[in-house]
């Protein structure tokens, strides 16, 4: 078994940004196919659920390339502020504010991984209604389902500012920052999978009450 031993965390985060990379290429492969599938039946210009999931994981994948990129990039330019994270030799201010912005590299594309993985919620929901026999309306559930993507992300977009915003501010503790931010991270993490059930059970009364 062979064993990749990475000395130092440049060669891992460039090894990452070049996995992330191939990933963007190949999800934006995959939107192309919709389009040129879309355009095939004259329907290139319509934006769906399946469009906007495919392009959020496009997003989501180039943030994950550009965050480690800058992390690769920060690492190398640590040696112009005198700072040895084996030592940290440097003075308190130049430390608080490389980790802060490790940090805020490091975390920034989580939000849009959960973004993306709500909107996964959407497409699975809007196509349960299409693969079962009901009277109800896919037209206005889907309205109501992107409606309610469009608020959690504003939510969860506005907690995002909020936390990165704080953790710059002097006054507050890094460590309690640093909390708040995985917190917030694991309940979005967390909540998902209960919402996912909750949606299943909702949709599946919904269809078994209508088409009786």
């Amino acid at each position: 078994m062979s064993v990749i031993i990475f000395k130092d965390l440049n060669s891992l985060y460039i090894v990452l940004a070049l996995v992330y990379s191939i990933l963007a290429c190949y999800v934006y492969y995959q939107l192309l196919s919709l389009y040129d599938t879309a355009s095939s039946s004259g329907s290139i210009i319509a934006l769906n659920t399946k469009k906007l999931f495919v392009m959020t994981c496009l997003l989501t994948a180039i943030l994950r390339f550009m965050s480690f990129v800058s992390m690769t990039i920060l690492n190398l330019a640590i040696s112009d502020f005198h700072y040895d994270i084996q030592t940290q030799t440097s003075t308190d201010a130049d430390n608080g504010f490389l980790e802060e912005a490790l940090l805020v590299l490091f975390d920034f594309p989580d939000f849009c991984c959960i973004s993306a993985y709500m909107l996964l919620i959407v497409v699975w929901a809007d196509a349960y209604l299409k693969s079962r026999r009901h009277w109800l309306s896919s037209y206005r559930f889907r309205q109501a389902w992107i409606l309610l993507y469009l608020i959690a992300n504003i939510l969860l977009y506005t907690a995002q500012v909020t936390l990165y915003s704080l953790l710059f501010l002097p006054d507050i503790s890094q460590g309690i920052e640093t909390v708040l931010i995985y917190c917030t991270l694991a309940t979005f993490n967390l909540g998902l999978p209960v919402l996912w059930i909750v949606a299943y059970l909702y949709l599946e009364f919904k269809v078994r009450f209508y088409h009786q």
